[in-house]
């Protein structure tokens, strides 16, 4: 059973990657690479609420994602100005989540 919401998302990663010129997903592989996954029930994550953002379930979802793209592409943590004694990703959580709190 989908979600809604996630399938919004998917659907919205579809769009991108279908229109992306310089990277694209090896269809024929995408199965074989799914199959080396062990499938097994999810458990809760717990956020740390110090640097972690929670709301609805949409703006949540919209925090982590957004988070983990600018995590995944963050080449910048060694010129980060970081929020004593927390590392790069824990200091760009603690601004997105004080940015979704004060804009939505």
């Amino acid at each position: 059973m989908r979600c809604g919401l996630l399938d919004e998302v998917r659907n919205a990663c579809q769009a991108v990657a279908e229109r992306a010129r310089l990277v694209q997903i090896d269809l024929t592989r995408l199965v074989a690479y799914a199959d080396i996954f062990v499938c097994q029930p999810l458990q809760s994550p717990q956020p740390e609420a110090e640097y972690h953002f929670s709301g609805d379930a949409g703006t949540t979802l919209a925090y982590f994602i957004t988070l983990d793209a600018i995590n995944f592409g963050s080449g910048y943590f060694p010129y980060l100005q970081k929020w004593f004694p927390v590392s790069g990703y824990f200091t760009i959580a603690a601004g997105l989540k004080a940015h979704f709190e004060q804009q939505g």
